[in-house]
C-alpha cells in the first residue's frame, strides 16, 4: 500500500516533529557550559585526541588541570582557555603559500644576487 502525501502535509509532519526533538536538542547543546568538569575520557570526546595523549599532556603537565584521590579532572574554561592560548596566528589574506615559503626563508640581499645571474 502506498500513501501519496501533498507537500503541505509533509511539512506539517516535520514541524511536529521538530517541536517534539527541541528539549533534546536544547539539553544536548548545552551539556557543555563553562563550569563543566571533564574526565579523561570526556575530554579526549570533546578535544577529539587520545586518552594517552592527555595523560602525556598531563604528566609533563602542558594542559591544566585538578588531580583529586588519583583521578585526573580538567576545568572547561581553563580548558578554553589553554585552547585560545595555543592558537595560530592567522597570515595575511593576499599572501599565497609560494609567497610565504619565500619570505620565510628569503636571506636578506639574496635574491638580488640570484636574479642577476
Amino acid at each position: 500500500m502506498k500513501t501519496i502525501l501533498e507537500t503541505e502535509d509533509i511539512e506539517q509532519i516535520a514541524l511536529k516533529l521538530l517541536e517534539s526533538l527541541k528539549p533534546f536538542l536544547h539539553q544536548k547543546q548545552s551539556t557543555h557550559n563553562n563550569d563543566s568538569v571533564f574526565n579523561v575520557k570526556d575530554l579526549s570526546q570533546y578535544l577529539h585526541v587520545s586518552k594517552s595523549w592527555l595523560y602525556q599532556r598531563t604528566r609533563l603537565q602542558q594542559i591544566p588541570y585538578i588531580k583529586i584521590d588519583g583521578q585526573l579532572l580538567f576545568k572547561k574554561s581553563k580548558i578554553d582557555q589553554w585552547l585560545e592560548a595555543h592558537q595560530v596566528p592567522t597570515i595575511p589574506t593576499g599572501m599565497g603559500s609560494y609567497e610565504r615559503r619565500r619570505n620565510r626563508h628569503s636571506i636578506k640581499g639574496y635574491d638580488k644576487v640570484t636574479q642577476g645571474a
